[in-house]
């Protein structure tokens, strides 16, 4: 549940970024790139052999596929969708060529493996680029360098192709971070800037149905949650029971989604963790060649997997304010930001 003294001192820290952000503007110049880190990225979703089938929380056999399945290369049969390598660059700078910001894009889940309250490798990576562009000139302010998550629903960062690395071998935080570091190095050596970049931004919100319980499922969650009492749940089926319940009550959700454009730059957004397909289907359709896409923006909407991937189950599809949207939920969402970027750009997809 939502911690309630959270949301109050978010607020405040958004206004105040605001304030800071406003109180340092001048005239600026934009450059993007896009390097590779193919090495750094994977499809974590599995597809898993049909003798191998496992159980939903609700004891049907439905479990087709599921992430880090591909750990055990005996119960698979192979990735369930495409990577996305892309490691994209926002570059804005004074008209001097002061560094003012970096938004990197990269298509990549949280690394996993370290302490529960940390910044990951997005919080390394945004101190390791303000490290090697270099300290504020005096009396300006530091360079602002952000990590936004692309598309990375199904991602992670071990190739399951590959054989497991020994024990004690496996790549540390702060090395996949340096490599990282370096790509995007390579990548702000090579922009190009422009100091005629002019700014649009569309928004859209969209009611999107949950995938509500039926009578027999809405009875089985009664009961579990019923048999709970005050105590939060303990086991997968308690979870997935009371979330039954809580997607009953609501029926659907509002979802934002947006695009915007820096010059010839795109971004379109899903408030989603969003499967790397999807974040290729925009690119690819968007009216400017130069598109990064960001999850999780201006929301917390679970997962969409394509239409098709339901058909494989695995906890990305069980329906619970972490996947419930209903099974079209990504086609809708992904038209919305195409038209969206239709509207910033004044070009068809």
């Amino acid at each position: 549940d939502a911690d309630p003294a959270y949301v109050p001192f978010l607020r405040e820290k958004i206004a105040e970024a605001i304030a800071a952000a406003a109180a340092n503007l001048e005239p600026a110049r934009v450059g993007f790139g896009v390097g590779t880190a193919a090495d750094y990225t994977a499809v974590r979703r599995w597809i898993i052999r049909p003798d191998r089938i496992g159980e939903d929380p609700f004891g049907n056999p439905t479990l087709r596929a599921n992430m880090h399945a591909g750990a055990k290369p005996d119960d698979v049969t192979g990735e369930s969708g495409p990577e996305d390598p892309d490691l994209a660059i926002l570059s804005i700078q004074a008209l001097d060529g002061r560094p003012l910001a970096v938004l990197a894009n990269f298509s990549m889940h949280y690394f996993a493996g370290v302490p529960a309250l940390n910044s990951d490798y997005f919080g390394l990576f945004c101190e390791g680029l303000q490290e090697r562009i270099g300290r504020p000139a005096a009396g300006k302010a530091a360079c602002v360098v952000a990590m936004s998550h692309g598309c990375s629903g199904d991602i992670w960062r071990r190739d399951y192709t590959q054989p497991a690395p020994p024990a004690g071998h496996e790549i540390t935080i702060d090395a996949f971070t340096r490599g990282l570091l370096d790509e995007a190095g390579r990548v702000l050596d090579r922009i190009e800037y422009h100091a005629d970049a002019d700014l649009a931004m569309a928004e859209g919100r969209m009611q999107i149905d949950y995938r509500v319980p039926d009578k027999q499922r809405l009875l089985w969650a009664r009961q579990i949650v019923a048999a709970m009492g005050d105590r939060p749940p303990k086991t997968r089926e308690e979870v997935y029971a009371r979330e039954a319940l809580i997607l009953h009550e609501r029926q659907s959700t509002e979802v934002v989604v947006q695009a915007l454009r820096i010059g010839d730059v795109a971004i379109a957004t899903t408030p989603n963790e969003t499967y790397a397909l999807t974040g290729l289907k925009l690119k690819l359709q968007s009216p400017l060649p130069r598109t990064m896409v960001i999850e999780l923006a201006n929301g917390g909407d679970g997962y969409i997997p394509p239409p098709e991937q339901h058909l494989l189950g695995g906890y990305t599809t069980w329906p619970a304010r972490s996947a419930g949207l209903e099974v079209r939920a990504e086609p809708k969402i992904t038209e919305r930001a195409l038209e969206l970027l239709e509207s910033v750009t004044g070009k068809p997809r």
